[in-house]
């Protein structure tokens, strides 16, 4: 894996070069799947290493761009109840809700 990363070669040319210098090294099959499933992760990460990072600007609205009328309609808004529960006459609403 090191000899992968180092001369930035295939798993089955890494293995080459090591057993040419090493007559004596015979990897298990276990070692080669590892190796094989190695390769696939390497080669995405040098792909995305070779992508510049793109900064995707993301425009955003402060609250202090906003419009001083609109802070006021939304203040006035929230003042607002929701239900009368007297009406103009003086009346109790039995339907309102109680706060």
């Amino acid at each position: 894996m090191f000899v992968m990363q180092h001369y930035r070669i295939s798993w089955e040319e890494a293995l080459h070069l090591v057993q040419n210098r090493r007559y004596c090294i015979s990897p298990n099959g276990g070692f080669l799947t590892q190796i094989k499933e190695y390769e696939a992760i390497y080669k995405a990460n040098v792909a995305m290493a070779s992508f510049p990072r793109s900064h995707q600007t993301v425009s955003r609205r402060k609250r202090g761009d906003d419009d001083e009328d609109d802070d006021d309609d939304r203040e006035d808004d929230r003042k607002r109840p929701l239900i009368e529960a007297v009406d103009p006459h003086g009346q109790q609403d039995p339907n309102a809700m109680e706060t």
